[in-house]
């Protein structure tokens, strides 16, 4: 049980990464906040409407690579040996906690993508 809510924050984490933050920060300074930008939302279409097209393609995908991140390998990670649930459950359920840490981001004040 340990090994599969240790895969779940992993996966999670991974969700959180705050990309559309980061880029915009490194396009625009550390002042900039794309959530005060647009729609108001850390995602990638937000970056695209505000800051263009290459740094929208570059947010959606590392947004997308975090997606495969969680979704086949640390769903594949079995932290203490001990195999969890179902090959086939493992994946969909990191994918949501990732979609979930993209939503609600710890890194950015749970304030995050539309998902």
């Amino acid at each position: 049980m340990l090994s599969f809510l240790i895969v779940l924050l992993a996966g999670y984490l991974v969700g959180s990464f705050p990309t559309a933050i980061i880029v915009s920060k490194i396009l625009r300074g550390k002042d900039f906040d794309i959530r005060t930008q647009g729609s108001g939302n850390a995602g990638g279409t937000n970056v695209f409407r505000v800051l263009g097209w290459q740094a929208g393609l570059v947010v959606m995908l590392v947004d997308v690579f975090k997606g495969f991140v969680a979704t086949y390998w640390i769903s594949k990670w079995q932290p203490f040996g001990v195999p969890y649930i179902d090959e086939t459950v493992m994946p969909i359920i990191t994918g949501v906690a990732a979609v979930l840490g993209h939503i609600w981001t710890v890194f950015a004040n749970f304030r995050g993508g539309k998902g």
